[in-house]
């Protein structure tokens, strides 16, 4: 039984790396954004009590559609000390065309100064 689930592992993973080796679409579009895929146009911070959320625009600056793109908010006090982050998705995004993002307000124990985003996945479309 134990040498059936090996051979079926290996296997499995033997079709997910030529997949990537012959398919050049499936590198392109599993691949972290490296490339500044995506800006973000504005943004604003805004609070209630101990909550921060923040609000914005971002851009497609890819020659492709953007299907889906994830995006992480680290959160910073005054001196550059790194408090959290949170996450936020976007989906559809036409080339040059941009989408409003609302991150939910978080509680937070410090006072949250700055922000800065990291965009961490972006998958395009047709």
């Amino acid at each position: 039984m134990k040498n059936e689930f090996k051979i079926i592992i290996g296997l499995v993973i033997g079709c997910i790396i030529l997949a990537f080796i012959f398919v050049p679409s499936l590198r392109e579009i599993l691949k972290p954004d490296e490339k500044g895929y995506l800006k973000i146009v504005k943004y604003e911070m805004f609070s209630n009590g101990d909550y921060v959320g923040v609000k914005g625009v971002v851009k497609n600056i890819a020659k492709k559609n953007i299907s889906y793109c994830e995006f992480r908010v680290k959160y910073y006090d005054k001196n550059n000390t790194y408090l959290g982050y949170s996450l936020e998705t976007l989906q559809d995004i036409p080339v040059g065309g941009t989408r409003n993002f609302f991150v939910e307000p978080r509680k937070f124990s410090q006072q949250v100064d700055h922000i800065s985003f990291e965009v961490l996945t972006t998958y395009f479309g047709d």
